[in-house]
């Protein structure tokens, strides 16, 4: 007897290959927010290293500089010049080695919480784009959410304007932050909009993993929130992503 003989045994089938395709996408996401719970442990030490290790380092090299520099003013010529080069390279690898610590693991994040660090972000943002000016609208009840949450809001955030300077040309950026109540308890809205050149966005733009969009789409699924590319040429482009403020466990189904 085939299926066709017996609806019910072909609809049970359904229902099992259904049932086993969520249990697959759950532990997905499961796997990817344990991935991601252990790289952001390990940019978190490895930008620890880098002030401890290097910073030493580099302060050492600044203080020999310095002295090098002081003797020979007016003494030595080619010794100073020398000493103000170094002192000079010391300084670039400073800002070199600090922009890839906060790229890393924002420090300001740990210290002070999300709403600080996005708004030194933003800031850092405006001091580099002087024609793009952002706007930045926070809550004011972000203070206490998941420390996986704060991070994945932020790298949002620095996704995004990442790629609004790309590619965008846009003259304008707007960056939202709000905490609401929704049926399911209360989540994390993200929004960041500017107003460029706009993409041609097909059903695939994300899952291709253009513009690093796809691995923030997967560590927002994986939290179980939602993330919407809305996008046309010539009319801007809009990132959105919404986060549970409880993330489910990170374990196996």
């Amino acid at each position: 007897m085939t299926s066709h003989d017996n609806p019910g045994r072909g609809a049970h089938g359904a229902d099992e290959l259904e049932s086993e395709i969520v249990r697959l996408r759950r532990r997905n996401h499961a796997l990817t927010l344990r991935l991601t719970r252990a790289l952001e442990q390990e940019r978190k030490q490895l930008a620890s290293e880098l002030h401890d290790e290097l910073g030493q380092s580099l302060t050492a090299i600044k203080t020999d500089a310095v002295l090098i520099s002081n003797l020979s003013r007016g003494t030595n010529a080619e010794s100073y010049e020398s000493a103000q080069a170094i002192l000079g390279t010391v300084s670039h690898i400073y800002e070199v080695v600090y922009s890839m610590m906060r790229r890393l693991r924002p420090d300001v994040l740990d210290e002070l919480g999300l709403a600080p660090a996005l708004e030194a972000l933003i800031a850092e943002w405006r001091k580099r784009h002087l024609w793009t000016p952002c706007q930045l609208d926070l809550a004011p009840n972000l203070g206490d959410l998941d420390d996986l949450i704060n991070i994945t809001v932020y790298r949002v955030v620095q996704e995004s304007l990442t790629n609004v300077a790309r590619y965008s040309t846009a003259t304008h950026v707007a960056v939202a932050v709000a905490r609401e109540s929704v049926p399911t308890g209360e989540q994390v809205r993200v929004t960041v909009e500017d107003n460029g050149r706009g993409l041609d966005v097909k059903g695939t733009f994300i899952s291709s993993g253009q513009f690093g969009l796809r691995g923030l789409l997967e560590r927002v699924e994986a939290l179980g929130g939602q993330l919407e590319l809305d996008s046309a040429p010539g009319r801007g482009t809009k990132v959105s992503v919404r986060l549970p403020i409880a993330p489910p466990e990170g374990k196996d189904e």
